[in-house]
């Protein structure tokens, strides 16, 4: 039996004017260089950092 659980995820709508740097400083943790949660945002999202559009729903990591 393992003792993994589950990754955890929030759902984030883009709205008009986010971008993936706020939205990493919003929900990543607090001690991470903003710009390695920015990465596994996008990688996740399969989205580079530039390509966001307004109403697109992104998976961000949960961070405990």
């Amino acid at each position: 039996m393992s003792c993994l659980s589950e990754p955890e995820y929030n759902y984030v709508n883009v709205v008009y004017g986010d971008t993936l740097w706020e939205i990493a400083r919003e929900y990543g943790p607090q001690n991470a260089d903003t710009r390695e949660t920015v990465y596994k945002i996008c990688e996740l999202n399969e989205v580079s950092a530039d390509s966001l559009i307004p109403s697109q729903r992104l998976i961000v990591p949960v961070y405990i």
